[in-house]
């Protein structure tokens, strides 16, 4: 017998002259937010690019505490807080910038063996600049500085996210400068002993006439791949695979994600279900606003887009992940530089990976509610895809999410404006419920479940 696919029918109704029958729906009081390091005076710039959970709940930030037009001078400091990133203590200097030469913080992370570690840089020029490493074996409180990474370039402009493998390897990608051009290509460092050494795996080849590939973020796939998502000048983030570990790099090309010339960051969040969180500026020329997004698909398709930050204060951009997931309260945690022309500050941003899936993008929408409609769900097979809602005359377009769980934490399909003339072709001006054709079979679970919103503008 053919297994049925069961679809419990959620349809948010748009009614304006019954509102009281519906629940109660209050704004949500996420994303929490608040400032990791402040400025102290103009001119001043607080640029974190790490976080990480200690064991013991701890959180650590690292940041570089600089003039705002140069990183000559700069130094590398170290901020923590004890209550889940509400507070942060009395700042750490790890590394002291002169006159010289500027230590610019860059990643912050823990190996499977306990061991913290911080890459950061030692700048001295645009031609000089070294990927550095030191640390810690005692959650840091005392720290070993190794210098500069054997092998590496002499310039590095950026250091990206890390990540450890399913197999143990440690990841850390980079930004150099090209060995033919004077553009900056991406790359990768990789350790297999738990970052006591490393070795340099080879640039992304960037396409004919682009002008660079850089300032990465990486992630491994559900399959072992690494794939890299880079800024670019093209109002595009840039796309790669590796398969062997980060040795080597396909030609990037156009992911065809919305970015300015800035970077975005991804998290692993779950390998069951597949999901791969992402922070990027949601605008091809600005710096905001700062969004999130979700992926179920390794990266082929961004769904629950969420707004972080707008403009109000500044451009936001350089979010981060916090290392280690999620604090002790059960919520994500992300940092950003916020910037204005004479200053810059670190902010951080707070919320549970629930508060993303309940947003469903519902900007528009006038009042919703969720009715259960399971007692009068139709079965959908593999084969069938076909799903109906009820039109109402107020919504001018739909937005349809599809789940494996009625909660809508494992979203697997999104569809965004959503009219008539995505209805068969028997669709007209009397018809009152749509019958949507979906784009692609439903397969892998025995029940899914859809929802439905509309939009009147």
């Amino acid at each position: 017998m053919n297994k049925k696919l069961l679809v419990l029918f959620i349809c948010l109704l748009l009614i304006l002259n019954v509102s009281y029958l519906f629940l109660t729906v209050t704004a949500t009081e996420y994303p929490l937010s608040g400032y990791v390091v402040q400025h102290s005076e103009t001119y001043t710039k607080m640029w974190a690019e790490g976080s990480c959970k200690l064991d013991n709940g701890t959180i650590l930030c690292i940041y570089k505490r600089g003039t705002y037009a140069q990183n000559i001078g700069a130094s590398l400091c170290m901020v923590q807080s004890t209550d889940d990133g509400e507070t942060w203590g009395n700042e750490r200097v790890l590394k002291a910038g002169d006159g010289n030469t500027g230590y610019l913080a860059k990643t912050l992370y823990l190996t499977p063996n306990g061991t913290l570690v911080i890459h950061y840089l030692e700048w001295k020029s645009r031609s000089y600049s070294y990927s550095c490493v030191m640390r810690s074996f005692d959650g840091g409180v005392n720290w070993k500085d190794d210098g500069k990474v054997s092998n590496t370039a002499e310039y590095y402009g950026h250091i990206g996210n890390s990540i450890i493998l399913s197999d143990g390897y440690t990841i850390v990608v980079s930004q150099s400068e090209s060995e033919s051009t004077s553009y900056d290509n991406a790359e990768c460092i990789i350790s297999t002993d738990n970052a006591s050494s490393w070795t340099r795996g080879n640039q992304v080849p960037r396409p004919s006439g682009v002008s660079g590939v850089y300032e990465p973020t990486v992630i491994e796939l559900s399959n072992g791949t690494l794939m890299m998502l880079c800024r670019g000048e093209n109002g595009y983030l840039w796309k790669t695979f590796s398969n062997d570990n980060g040795e080597n790099w396909q030609e990037a090309f156009n992911s065809g994600i919305t970015a300015p010339s800035a970077p975005a960051d991804m998290l692993r969040y779950t390998w069951t279900p597949n999901c791969i969180l992402m922070l990027w500026d949601n605008n091809n020329t600005n710096r905001y606003p700062l969004y999130v997004a979700a992926s179920y698909d390794d990266g082929e398709t961004w769904v629950q887009k969420t707004e972080l930050q707008n403009s109000s204060l500044g451009n936001v951009a350089y979010p981060r992940f916090m290392s280690g997931k999620t604090t002790d309260d059960g919520n994500l945690l992300v940092t950003a530089w916020i910037n204005t022309d004479s200053y810059a500050d670190t902010t951080y941003y707070k919320f549970p990976i629930t508060w993303l899936n309940s947003s469903f993008n519902n900007t528009d929408a006038i009042d919703i509610t969720e009715i259960d409609n399971s007692t009068n769900s139709s079965a959908l097979s593999t084969l069938s895809t076909q799903i109906e809602w009820e039109l109402n005359s107020t919504a001018i377009h739909y937005e349809v999410e599809i789940a494996t769980d009625s909660d809508f934490t494992e979203i697997v399909k999104e569809y965004t404006d959503v009219n008539e003339y995505n209805y068969p072709s028997e669709y007209n001006e009397s018809a009152t419920h749509a019958y949507f054709i979906l784009p692609t079979p439903l397969t892998g679970y025995d029940t899914f479940y859809f929802r439905v919103r509309g939009y009147s503008t």
